[in-house]
């Protein structure tokens, strides 16, 4: 007997590759159960299930984490069938356990975090230094170029500035 699928589930067809449930199932002339899939190529196909698998949730090199654990895994192989998806994962420790795929949420990448360079130093934009007095100083973009905050000055000083008179600045 072939999978049942619903509207929104991510599927691959032996023929029309990637794609999503957008209607079924219905029943066709002659009784046959249908679906329609909206390839990745935007077109529309009429399918049977039989010709369908469910997508893989994850791909090999995958970072996700454990929704009960907490832990970090990557993905090493997969996905299984029998009959729910899982994937052979590896912990930070190196060690290789199964997992299925209902208890695992992918990890988005962390964002590039925007950087300035200073007399051959990178310095973080948006976060907390401090300098050679124990004073705070935060720095971001402005239209006159970097710009800072700071708990003990007036605002609004370059950050080449601040670097030359109060520096060294060590991130907090």
């Amino acid at each position: 007997m072939a999978a049942t699928f619903k509207v929104g589930d991510k599927v691959e067809h032996g023929s029309w590759g990637a794609g999503e449930i957008v209607f079924g199932p219905y029943t066709a002339a002659f009784g046959a159960e249908r679906y329609l899939m909206k390839g990745e190529n935007e077109r529309h196909y009429v399918i049977g299930a039989e010709g369908m698998t469910p997508a893989a949730k994850f791909k090999v090199g995958d970072k996700v984490m454990g929704t009960f654990s907490g832990m970090e895994y990557t993905i090493e192989a997969g996905p299984f069938f029998s009959p729910n998806e899982w994937y052979a994962t590896k912990s930070p420790q190196g060690n290789v356990t199964q997992n299925r795929a209902a208890v695992l949420a992918l990890v988005e990448p962390e964002p590039a975090r925007d950087t300035v360079e200073n007399a051959g130093k990178t310095y973080e934009l948006g976060i907390f230094y401090r300098d050679n007095d124990g004073d705070r100083w935060k720095f971001e973009r402005s239209l006159t170029g970097i710009r800072s905050t700071s708990d003990s000055f007036e605002g609004g000083r370059q950050l080449s500035s601040v670097a030359n008179l109060y520096g060294p600045l060590t991130k907090i």
